[in-house]
């Protein structure tokens, strides 16, 4: 009957309270037959959220909480599981009504979270001691941390807002969370609460919102607070309505709400409030006290941050202990935050490492800004917007983004002890400053780690062949865990970020989201990642049997090809270079070009029959045209004849090459692999020097079947060649490398072997490079 007379209720609260009235009296029933006489005064039955504020619409869920009196505690558990059973059983069957109810104890009331603070600031007494809960409602009042319960409700209220319609002049309103929607209401009650101030009383166009939430719910047929077209003429004629009269009567109504929303969130800035402990909001501006714990105050910096009160800088004086935790959370709350934390003075008193390096240089001509200024970029671009889908589903995975933001805060402060590389001197101090902050032994040492190894990531993904599955092995074995592996990653990202303007680049990206992936796969596995080359023989063979080629030659092929391509490199690819390496044993040079547009470089394929230095007059002829060699992967099969196969990642001004200028090259490069001109001629007519050696800052060989050569240099095209040129005329054969730069110097790696795949002996390369360490730029 009460359903049914909808269509005839125009009063929207009216009919709600009716509804909440038919729900308080079967609740009161259950209790009675569920809990002896002489034990129903132990207890409080409260209505909690729209069942408290008795807005139960049709489709509505009856919301309680079962308070046990405090001296009651553990004496009415099977009173209360009985209620709970007939709760279950009944209200759902015979009302239609869902019961969502929680057991609260009096003492649980001070640390609850503001979503349930919400609903038991809206609470009422269905059945119980009315001083008992008066008690209650006492508690919940002086336990109410105003600051962060308002910023709590203010970040809801734009998300929800943002979620739903933004303005309330839309066609399909959401009745409770759109703009103006009954949820503005709420809100704003919830904030004059929180401030001491008188609720709004209830008004036409609140009653006119619930009276359409509850039409909406009775043609659905259940909880629906999006009013769509359909819905509005179904409403229509079941009221007896005008459809768009009535719904422009909505929309002027959520317009009013809204408005009456916005003026409360006004009187924030009127008001005086505690945000945090020691922190006071007077006048639209934050206070700190004197003697306040500098974590705490940096929680109350995070809540004014997010509700909007300004942040003056003036001088303040702190209690010389820390609560390292709360520090970690304020952290974590977004980059405005920290800017904030600055001006107040909380960065320079809780890291004064950091505040120490405010107008310290770089001391390279990479970084834009001082290393300071650096340092609270990288922080800020943790929480960017800008950051690739992929990454951010990284960042999401992350528990504690306030712990690396503060591995970020100190991850250059070693820049200001020149004693040791500021990896090391950084990763020494960041630990005795997590020791004063009172942090956990594993949050102290993920935070050590990623200073220590902040620059690790970026170094494998800018000099390593990601396709080799060692390369892969000994990063997974540095980060040593998935979370390390997170948090690295989006560190990683943001300090490369951080230096200046154009030095991120779409390849980097590439390159970090490959390297991630990979290492996520080789962690998260639980096979064993030891090559076997037998087997990856047979997959190949596997994969390349669909194509037009006899098992005859699928075999040779496959076998004479080295086992790191044939891991790394996919079936199709592998059968387009079995043409190339087929014409190149009758005698065909094969020269091909395809643009990696997410590289912002050109693959250029060189395959023909191997002799002695054919690499180094490849990348001759790319120094001659001024081309920048991020990668190269060289190969040359085990058949006789051998044949060269070498892939080399070109760009010109990290862009892909124009057609014009690769025509260009295509043409030298055939030309001087046929011998008809030398690559010293070619370099000269550019005005090259072609014989000058390379010059070297450092270097390190990783020994190995496979060695790795680190090579660092002054920066100029012409590394690649020049280093090439050397490693070949010192017998030994390059399977890959990558180039790039590394703190402002040029860097290359080369995969190296010695003849007959024999492993680089350590004295002949010390012998090879240390006379060239001795002239520098």
């Amino acid at each position: 009957m009460l359903i049914e007379s909808l269509r005839r209720t125009r009063g929207g609260a009216n009919w709600c309270k009716r509804h909440t009235e038919v729900i308080d009296r079967a609740l009161i029933d259950l209790l009675i037959q569920a809990i002896p006489p002489e034990r129903q005064n132990l207890l409080m039955l409260v209505a909690t959220g729209g069942f408290g504020r008795c807005e139960m619409a049709p489709g509505s869920d009856a919301d309680i909480a079962i308070v046990p009196l405090p001296s009651s505690v553990g004496d009415l558990d099977n009173d209360i599981r009985q209620l709970y059973t007939l709760l279950s059983d009944t209200i759902p069957i015979q009302l239609g009504v869902e019961v969502s109810y929680s057991y609260r104890l009096m003492a649980d009331l001070p640390g609850i979270d503001p979503v349930t603070r919400s609903s038991l600031l809206d609470s009422r007494l269905i059945f119980g001691p009315d001083d008992a809960f008066l008690a209650f409602t006492d508690l919940v009042r002086t336990t109410h941390p105003v600051g962060e319960f308002v910023a709590s409700k203010l970040a809801q209220r734009t998300a929800e807002i943002e979620k739903s319609n933004r303005s309330p002049l839309v066609a399909e309103p959401d009745l409770k969370h759109g703009a103006g929607g009954l949820r503005c209401f709420h809100s704003a009650n919830w904030i004059r609460t929180s401030l001491g101030l008188a609720d709004l009383r209830s008004s036409a166009e609140v009653d006119l919102l619930l009276s359409a939430r509850n039409l909406l719910h009775r043609v659905c047929g259940k909880k629906q607070d999006i009013l769509t077209r359909a819905r509005q003429e179904e409403i229509a004629e079941l009221a007896g309505v005008d459809r768009f009269e009535w719904l422009a009567s909505v929309n002027r109504a959520l317009e009013v709400v809204h408005e009456h929303y916005l003026d409360s969130v006004k009187l924030i800035r009127e008001s005086r409030f505690v945000v945090a402990p020691g922190v006071h909001a007077r006048g639209g501006e934050t206070r700190i006290e004197p003697d306040c714990d500098p974590g705490v105050a940096s929680v109350g910096i995070a809540l004014a941050t997010q509700i909007g009160l300004e942040i003056p800088r003036f001088p303040s004086s702190f209690s010389p202990t820390v609560d390292g935790s709360a520090l970690l959370f304020a952290l974590g709350t977004g980059s405005e935050t920290l800017r904030n934390l600055d001006r107040a003075g909380l960065i320079a008193e809780v890291l004064p490492e950091l505040d120490r390096c405010r107008y310290l240089q770089a001391g390279d001509a990479v970084h834009v800004f001082t290393v300071f200024q650096h340092t609270m970029g990288v922080a800020e671009e943790i929480f960017g917007e800008t950051m690739p889908e992929w990454l951010k589903e990284v960042r999401s995975a992350i528990p504690q983004l306030g712990l690396l933001t503060l591995a970020a805060l100190l991850h250059d402060v070693g820049k200001a002890d020149k004693s040791d590389s500021h990896s090391i001197t950084g990763a020494r101090i960041s630990g005795e400053r997590c020791r004063i902050l009172g942090l956990s032994a594993d949050a102290a040492s993920r935070i050590h780690f990623l200073v220590l190894e902040h620059l690790a990531m970026a170094r494998v993904m800018r000099l390593r062949d990601l396709d080799q599955i060692e390369t892969i092995q000994e990063f997974a074995e540095l980060v040593g865990s998935v979370e390390n592996l997170q948090l690295l990653t989006v560190l990683t990202y943001a300090d490369i970020r951080a230096v200046g303007p154009s030095i991120w680049t779409e390849s980097q990206g590439v390159f970090l989201r490959e390297l991630y992936e990979r290492t996520l796969e080789l962690l998260t596995s639980s096979e064993s990642f030891t090559p076997d080359v037998a087997h990856t023989r047979r997959q190949a063979i596997r994969g390349l049997q669909h194509l037009e080629l006899s098992e005859a030659t699928i075999q040779n092929l496959v076998h004479s090809l080295p086992a790191h391509y044939l891991a790394s490199t996919p079936p199709g690819v592998i059968a387009i270079h079995a043409d190339y390496v087929r014409r190149a044993q009758e005698g065909e040079l094969t020269i091909e070009a395809y643009d990696r547009q997410d590289l912002g470089s050109t693959e250029i394929t060189v395959c023909t029959l191997d002799h002695s230095g054919l690499l180094s007059k490849i990348l001759g002829v790319m120094y001659a045209f001024d081309l920048s060699v991020p990668s190269i992967r060289a190969l040359t099969t085990e058949s006789n004849p051998p044949v060269l196969l070498d892939v080399i990642s070109v760009s010109s001004n990290r862009s892909p090459v124009s057609p014009g200028t690769l025509r260009q090259v295509t043409k030298t490069l055939r030309d001087v692999i046929e011998d008809r001109i030398t690559t010293e001629s070619v370099l000269e007519s550019k005005q090259k020097d072609p014989l000058r050696l390379p010059q070297v800052i450092d270097f390190e060989l990783i020994e190995g079947p496979i060695s790795i050569l680190d090579i660092r240099c002054p920066r100029g095209r012409g590394n690649p060649y020049r280093l090439a040129r050397l490693l070949s005329e010192a017998g030994w054969n390059i399977l890959s490398a990558r180039v790039g730069q590394w703190a402002g110097k040029a860097a290359a790696s080369f995969y190296i072997q010695g003849s007959d795949e024999n492993p680089v002996n350590p004295d002949t390369v010390q012998s090879l490079l240390n006379p060239l360490k001795q002239t520098r730029l």
